[in-house]
């Protein structure tokens, strides 16, 4: 029996603080001139406060079950989504001075998220269609598979750059893009992970126009997988389960995101990774 499920999820919060330097200077190019409480009690020290700031998530999700029959269930998961804040985990802001530049996909935003889990009794032992007695009953017999497949796409990356020549004590810089930089999808050291020529440092004094997170960085692929073979009775109100557990299965790579510190040797390049590579547990379970 297969059971479908769709709706809209969605939040909007209200009233999230984030830590805003309230002596930022105001003006590009003014240093400490046009630093507020410079202005008004000769304070040049950055100064942070709590402010309200808002979030918006919403996505589209989907899933389809086929129920336990005949030893199998499956379920597909899936989900299209945005988040959008101004900052993360109560965070300070990049830029406190022009407050509208900092709203942008939130830092854990994921657009695409795909799960496909599944479960499986094989079909040998006594409630199988096959090897239901004898030795082979005894080696074939109460198996069951398990697993958990799952495909992300990559999370937001933030651009930035140096504010040496901004001259705007407590906010940061980002650099100036022309167009939209194609995504090459390579790693490893000089190797780019978007077309980096797109981007130029902003005239002195000036912020650049690169948004907030707005390119992503690699997907994850991965698959978690379990084999289980059940005792049904050893002695007497004993029965046992022996299990094998893998996690990332098949050993597959999980890249972190690319530099996106303009002006770095490693600008756009992808040099690191998870360190989740593929792991086996063992676990022999005896109820009584």
């Amino acid at each position: 029996m297969l059971a479908f499920e769709a709706g809209y999820v969605g939040n909007h919060g209200v009233g999230i603080l984030g830590n805003r330097n309230i002596n930022a200077a105001l003006v590009p190019g003014t240093g400490a001139a046009s630093q507020p409480l410079n202005q008004k009690f000769g304070r040049r020290a950055s100064t942070g406060t709590w402010v309200p700031t808002g979030s918006h998530y919403q996505s589209l999700q989907v899933k389809l079950d086929r129920r336990f029959s005949d030893g199998f269930a499956l379920t597909t998961a899936y989900t299209y989504g945005k988040a959008i804040n101004f900052m993360d985990n109560n965070g300070g802001f990049h830029i406190p001075a022009v407050m509208a530049v900092n709203r942008g996909r939130a830092g854990f935003d994921t657009t695409h998220v795909y799960v496909q889990s599944f479960v499986y009794e094989l079909p040998f032992g006594p409630k199988g269609r096959w090897a239901q007695a004898g030795l082979q009953r005894w080696l074939l017999g109460d198996w069951q598979v398990s697993g958990v497949f799952y495909a992300y796409t990559g999370q937001p990356l933030g651009i930035t750059y140096s504010a040496a020549t901004l001259n705007a004590p407590g906010n940061n810089n980002r650099p100036d893009v022309n167009g939209t930089p194609e995504i090459y999808g390579a790693v490893g050291r000089g190797a780019k992970w978007f077309d980096a020529t797109k981007f130029s440092a902003p005239p002195p004094n000036t912020y650049g126009n690169v948004g907030r997170n707005v390119l992503g960085g690699p997907g994850m692929v991965g698959l978690d997988f379990a084999l289980f073979r059940r005792f049904p009775v050893i002695k007497e109100r004993l029965s046992g389960e022996l299990r094998m557990e893998s996690f990332n299965f098949t050993n597959t790579p999980h890249f972190s995101n690319p530099s996106g510190d303009f002006g770095g040797a490693s600008f756009g390049e992808v040099t690191g990774a998870a360190a989740d590579q593929r792991t086996f547990q063992f676990a022999l379970k005896l109820v009584f």
